[in-house]
């Protein structure tokens, strides 16, 4: 099973701490906070608290998609899983070619 479910955890928690777009996110998110007037003392809170919805709407939704897989056949939640990675691939081009012809017009 590709090294079971913690190695694939894992894996997902370092792409997604190496992510640019989730520290634009997260700064971007200290700054709405900042500008709304929370006091930067106050920050530890708010994004425990963001922290803490964030962490249980993840397990919610992966224990729903854990229930709805069973419903599938194998051979179609590959075929969906195959196809939801190629439209996430043609996304992240989508939006290099974004980035890039913004960078080429500055």
């Amino acid at each position: 099973k590709y090294g079971g479910r913690r190695a694939a955890f894992v894996s997902g928690m370092l792409l997604s701490l190496t992510n640019p777009w989730a520290v634009a996110f997260w700064v971007a998110l200290g700054g709405s906070f900042i500008a709304l007037g929370a006091q930067p003392g106050n920050m530890p809170v708010l994004f425990s608290s963001f922290m803490l919805g964030s962490l249980l709407w993840s397990f919610v939704l992966a224990g729903l998609v854990d229930r709805a897989r069973h419903l599938l056949s194998p051979r179609l939640f590959h075929v969906l899983s195959f196809g939801f990675g190629l439209l996430l691939a043609g996304y992240g081009v989508f939006v290099i070619t974004r980035v890039l012809a913004a960078l080429s017009n500055s």
